[in-house]
């Protein structure tokens, strides 16, 4: 009987342990996917013009 119920109550653990771990690795993969979006919004900005570089503006001259 006691070695039913051990194996009763291993197997209870293993399937926790399953599912513990399926979670954790669909949580990483959320992260790794966020992580990436963050990267490419950065990427993105980094690479718009600023006036100054679009147009070539000389700080130095005056208008007048």
């Amino acid at each position: 009987m006691a070695g039913a119920a051990a194996s009763m109550a291993r197997e209870a653990v293993m399937e926790i342990s399953s599912l513990f771990i399926n979670k954790l690795l669909e949580v990483w993969q959320k992260f790794e996917k966020f992580c990436r979006f963050v990267k490419h919004t950065i990427d993105l900005t980094s690479a718009v013009p600023t006036f100054e570089n679009k147009y070539k503006v000389n700080k130095n001259s005056s208008l007048s």
